[in-house]
């Protein structure tokens, strides 16, 4: 994974800190895969996964609910 979530579970840094580099994978992703580069394809099916909102959520809400 882009985002470093091992130092988070090990108490290394913060959830704060956890969001900034998960916004930095974010707009690295989103600047590789600027619309203007894509092909056209005749057939098929092309499809981007920005998988980062969805890591965000398991990471901050990790800890079971008392």
């Amino acid at each position: 994974m882009a985002e470093e979530h091992n130092g988070l579970n090990n108490g290394r840094f913060d959830e704060s800190a956890y969001l900034k580099h998960c916004e930095l994978v974010l707009e690295e992703r989103e600047a590789d895969h600027e619309t203007s580069n894509l092909i056209v394809l005749s057939e098929g099916l092309f499809f981007i996964l920005f998988d980062t909102p969805d890591r965000v959520q398991h990471m901050l809400w990790r800890f079971p609910r008392s």
